[in-house]
Order: C-alpha cells, then structure tokens, then sequence
C-alpha cells in the first residue's frame, strides 16, 4: 500500500501486539502508518475519515453480528466518495466448488479455532451485510474456483459488476 499510494496516511487495527510488531517491520520507518492495538469492535472507532478500507480476510473472523455492527461503523467512516476493498473467503452455491471451498472453509475454522481461539463457526453473510449498510460492488474477482472473493464496493454505486481493477462506464 504504501508503494501504490505514495501520498496516503494509513491506519491499521490490530488487536495482537504481535501482529503490529511484524506490520512495524515490514512497514519500515514510514511516519505514514499509525499502528492502532486495539479491538476493531470497540465504540468509537474509527473517529475519522477514511478514502479507502481495506479488511483482507478479517470480517470472517465474526459472527453475523459482530460483523454487522462492524460493517456499519467501517460504512460510517468512509467518506462520501470512498472505496472499499473486502477480499474474503466464499462458498459457491453449486457444484464441485461448493464441495471444495466447503472443505477448505471448514478446515480453516477448525485450526483457527483450535490454534487461536477463534469463536466464529462459519462465514457470516458478507456479502449482504454490505449491500444492508448501503454498499455497491463495482469490481469483483473470484479465484480459487470460487474460494476467494475480492470486490471493490463504492457507497450506493451502480451495481453493474465488473472485473476487479475495472469500472463500469470505462
């Protein structure tokens, strides 16, 4: 991020110290990234506001809930002409990429679980919880058969969908 945006301020949430500490590092000396340890879900974040939100594999770390009441605070931090990129995991609705991201999804959750403490079961709605919070997706990207999503979602945008890296009109 901070070689494709030279000029932006970033803040990254984390609630593990050891995680901010690897950030730091791969991070350099840049004055650019303020490193907040804390809880993504406490009242009164983010208290700013933001051209871009990035959450890379983090919302399905909750329950619907949770990432609910996340999703809206993130929305209501975004400023009016901001994007937000979510890339997350996903379970196909048919066939042999549903079987397989099945698998994978439920064998990801059980060593989390077991290795972390993770306390969510299954993938909320994300996708949903979105468009409920008044976000539109203007590009997406699927891989993995279907494992991997990415989208790019604007506030009330056209909802035609479009190549990750695209817009539509363009």
């Amino acid at each position: 991020m901070l070689e494709r945006a030279p000029r932006a301020r970033i803040d990254v949430v984390e609630k593990s110290a050891e995680m901010i500490a690897l950030a730091r590092r791969r991070a350099g000396d840049s004055g650019r990234v303020r490193f907040l340890c804390q809880d993504a879900l406490i009242d009164g974040w983010p208290g700013t506001e933001y051209d871009a939100v990035l959450t890379l594999f983090f919302l399905d770390c909750f329950g619907e809930e949770e990432a609910r009441q996340l999703i809206q605070r993130l929305e209501r931090g975004l400023s009016p002409e901001g994007i937000w990129l979510v890339s997350e995991f996903a379970i196909p609705e048919k066939g042999w990429q549903r079987w397989h991201a099945t698998l994978w999804v439920g064998t990801m959750y059980r060593f989390f679980r077991l290795t972390t403490g993770l306390r969510t079961k299954s993938l909320p709605p994300i996708e949903r919880l979105l468009y409920e919070a008044g976000m539109r997706r203007i590009g997406l990207e699927r891989t993995r058969a279907g494992l991997l999503v990415s989208e790019v979602l604007k506030r009330g945008a056209d909802t035609r969908v479009c190549r990750a890296g695209t817009h539509p009109g363009a």
